[in-house]
């Protein structure tokens, strides 16, 4: 199921995972990966935590993010950002866009 219709074609023709209610499209460059994402209300991705330093901008709809520090809600336009293995969940409280940044190197 195309859950990005409304990405750019050119967003659209990068590679992809997808289910019945999320799709992450990547653009890797040297020490930095660009995700995508795009998904349906409901949509839960459990505790995990990644080995990156990761900038996440919502671009719309909205999540709720748990980390050791709780929940919180983010909105359209806001930004959140996770140290390199930091354990964090999200649920989509809307059909949403996001776009992650995950960078290799400790940012400053």
């Amino acid at each position: 199921m195309n859950h990005d219709s409304s990405l750019p074609e050119a967003i659209r023709a990068l590679p992809a995972i997808s289910d019945d209610l999320h799709t992450t499209r990547r653009l890797s460059a040297p020490g930095c990966e660009m995700l995508f994402v795009t998904a349906r209300a409901g949509y839960e991705h459990s505790m995990h935590a990644h080995d990156t330093d990761d900038v996440n901008w919502v671009v719309s709809g909205g999540l709720t993010l748990s980390t050791e520090d709780g929940d919180r809600h983010v909105g359209p336009t806001e930004w959140y950002e996770l140290r390199p293995g930091q354990p964090h969940g999200v649920r989509f409280d809307a059909d949403s866009m996001v776009i992650e940044l995950r960078f290799a190197a400790p940012l400053a």
